[in-house]
């Protein structure tokens, strides 16, 4: 969780840098004194929020962060279709800073959107919003936000781990686990050994004690790493 929050409050300095960057432009485009802020949340949601008056907010949620982390769980984000759909960086380069540069510029793209007028009612990630997230990108805005991030993380091994490109494999079947099967999984970006203990119809659960406690985690089938079976 640790490591979580620090790539949180990283996210947070290198969105707090583009918004003193654009403040200016963004009171004077709205006609109001804004109230900004960005800040981690409990659970995986992720969303950028204006209330209609001068109150504008980035949430990142804790659980979006460690998911992230691991190949299974980011290819299921959004951001992660995005960055390979639209060119933005090459799909087997796809790395967690990636992924986390472009969580912040596309939030941040939201808060434009609003400020421009181009966010309409059952239209949010529209032509003007892809524009908007294209633009930032041509004008290596990006690199900026790479930068912060990784000046923003004091624990070196966390950085090398960021940066490091997700290896994405096949994802696992229900049918492939079994019962008291060793399994491997990602969490908070570290690699843990556990035992089936359950099998419920989208998930299960695994008893480890590789955290250097014993507990149990809920798990969905394809964030585990199994030997291919085929029954």
């Amino acid at each position: 969780m640790k490591g979580a929050k620090d790539i949180g409050r990283a996210m947070i300095a290198a969105t707090n840098e583009l918004y003193i960057q654009r403040k200016d432009w963004a009171e004077e485009r709205s006609g109001k004194q804004l109230q900004f802020k960005a800040s981690i949340g409990s659970g995986k949601a992720t969303y950028h929020q204006s209330d209609g008056t001068n109150r504008i907010k980035i949430i990142y949620g804790i659980e979006m962060i460690q998911d992230k982390l691991c190949p299974e769980h980011a290819r299921t984000w959004l951001t992660y279709k995005e960055l390979a759909e639209f060119g933005f960086c090459i799909k087997d380069q796809i790395s967690p800073l990636k992924l986390y540069t472009h969580t912040v510029l596309h939030e941040f793209g939201h808060l434009v959107q609003v400020i421009l007028g181009a966010r309409y009612s059952r239209s949010v990630h529209n032509k003007e919003f892809y524009q908007i997230l294209k633009k930032a990108y041509r004008n290596n805005v990006d690199k900026q936000v790479e930068a912060k991030i990784l000046a923003s993380i004091d624990n070196q091994w966390l950085v090398e781990k960021i940066c490091e490109p997700l290896v994405m494999g096949p994802l696992t079947q229900r049918r492939e686990v079994r019962l008291n099967q060793t399994v491997r999984f990602d969490f908070e970006g570290i690699e843990i050994v556990g035992i089936v203990r359950k099998k419920n119809p989208k998930t299960c659960v695994v008893e480890s004690a590789s955290c250097g406690i014993y507990r149990s985690f809920n798990f969905r089938y394809e964030s585990l790493r199994v030997q291919k079976i085929f029954l």
